[in-house]
């Protein structure tokens, strides 16, 4: 089987190639990535240099805007599943450009389903979001078949807009189409642009950490149990299908942080900034679909994945 993943620089992109590349049954891994500077190009550099020296692995720095380029990679290899996680992130800043939210998450998701459709692709992956669902004033267990609101970001919009977009594909073409919905995905090379990230920094700068809402609320989900669940979804789904990937679990901001600061042995003081536009104040995931049709079960529970990432955290500064 040869994969091609957009995106496969990034945060999980990465992880999942490294991850596909101990099956036998992936052939040839195509990633295509355009180091755009949302955050330090040599953040991803040292990502690659982990799968760099891999056979089955080629690396394409090329943008999925760019039709005549992604034609030629098309052209190059005959792709039985294309896994699209590229995309301009963060809720907040998208209120601020939602054009290039739109050009990114959308115009560049139809490109990719297009190429698909023309070249036979067997299988595309999407990789959503748990904004889709939009706004809850209390803890809520999202599940698949229910969207509580309209989106409530330019970014959020742009992903529910491209999952629309699949569904038509899906009706139009029929090749099999799965939409993944990810909730927050943290662990060990988390960029620093992520609220985890940017909290350990703010812990060990001995600076207050910003929070907008102090009763916000997450569904932590352990960076191995993502890439878990995206493999086991190209292996085990047909047709279209959409999936919540989370862990189930809803924990609060506040008790990230207590959890954080003791995984890294800091003190921590709080500023309370108040609610942010564009953001959710309520994520957590109902899996039971997820578990029942594809076996998934997440592995790292949440204090298990704090002390993985603020041991990794705590290293990579000692060696800076």
């Amino acid at each position: 089987m040869n994969v091609l993943i957009t995106g496969g620089a990034g945060f999980i992109g990465s992880n999942l190639v490294q991850h596909l590349s101990l099956f036998t049954q992936y052939k040839k891994i195509g990633v295509v990535d355009n180091f755009d500077p949302f955050y330090p190009r040599e953040i991803k550099m040292k990502r690659l240099q982990k799968w760099a020296k891999m056979h089955n692995v080629q690396l394409y720095e090329e943008d999925i805007r760019d039709e005549e380029a992604m034609e030629e990679i098309f052209q190059e290899e005959k792709w039985d599943t294309v896994i699209h996680l590229a995309a301009i992130p963060c809720a907040r800043s998208s209120i601020q450009d939602p054009t290039l939210y739109s050009d990114v998450n959308v115009t560049g998701t139809v490109q990719m389903l297009q190429l698909s459709a023309e070249n036979k692709v067997k299988r595309f992956i999407f990789v959503s979001s748990a904004s889709v669902y939009g706004a809850v004033d209390k803890p809520y267990a999202f599940h698949e078949d229910e969207i509580v609101s309209m989106p409530i970001s330019p970014y959020a919009t742009s992903k529910w807009a491209a999952e629309n977009y699949c569904q038509l594909f899906y009706q139009l073409y029929g090749f099999d189409i799965t939409v993944l919905r990810l909730f927050t995905t943290f662990g060990p090379g988390q960029p620093p642009d992520m609220a985890m990230h940017k909290f350990a920094e703010q812990m060990l700068e001995d600076k207050p950490v910003t929070i907008y809402d102090p009763e916000s609320t997450r569904d932590y989900t352990y960076i191995s149990d993502v890439v878990d669940a995206i493999r086991l979804s190209i292996e085990f789904t047909a047709g279209y299908q959409v999936y919540n990937v989370g862990s189930g679990i809803s924990v609060g901001i506040t008790q990230m942080l207590d959890v954080l600061a003791n995984a890294l042995g800091l003190p921590h003081e709080v500023t309370v900034l108040g609610q942010q536009e564009g953001e959710l104040k309520h994520a957590v995931a109902d899996i039971s679909k997820l578990e029942q049709s594809i076996g998934f079960r997440p592995k790292v529970n949440f204090h298990e994945g704090i002390l993985l990432f603020a041991n990794w955290f705590l290293e990579e500064k000692r060696l800076k």
